[in-house]
């Protein structure tokens, strides 16, 4: 966010000051967005994931589910028009990285968890023993840095 306007008003030529202030807002530049809810007035109420994050490889109930939203609002989209929160910065993509390797992970099935967007499913039977740390990002497809 950038300042860029700056507003005084007065009465009349010679009279007092009335206001002055300024305005913080945005440029519009995407890649200046952030998806961190410590950046919004109002953080936004979207849960980035739903469901039991921890898994444990020793369920015998069958697989468990994990729901990765990539819908999360962007700073630079709910601020510009048509602020929305999604359409002015584009699509958002999701990457998985394993946090051992560091290792972007390209290739399902992985260690027993397998991806369908938005569905990420752990299928114990085919987990790999030892511990497997996803790492889930989300990101603008345009502004990965983002």
């Amino acid at each position: 966010m950038t300042v860029n306007e700056i507003i005084i008003k007065k009465e009349a030529a010679g009279k007092r000051l009335v206001y002055a202030g300024f305005g913080a807002l945005a440029n519009c530049d995407c890649s200046q967005s952030a998806l961190d809810p410590a950046y919004f007035t109002s953080p936004p109420s979207t849960a980035f994931v739903s469901g039991n994050t921890n898994i444990n490889v020793f369920n015998n109930g069958g697989n468990t589910t994990i729901t990765i939203r990539s819908d999360i609002p962007d700073s630079i989209s709910t601020v510009c028009l048509p602020n929305d929160g999604y359409s002015k910065c584009g699509l958002r993509q999701i990457t998985f990285v394993d946090k051992t390797t560091g290792l972007t992970v390209g290739t399902w099935p992985y260690k027993g968890f397998s991806w369908s967007a938005p569905i990420l499913t752990h299928n114990p039977a085919t987990a790999v023993p030892g511990t497997t740390i996803l790492t889930v990002k989300v990101s603008l497809q345009n502004w990965p840095q983002v």
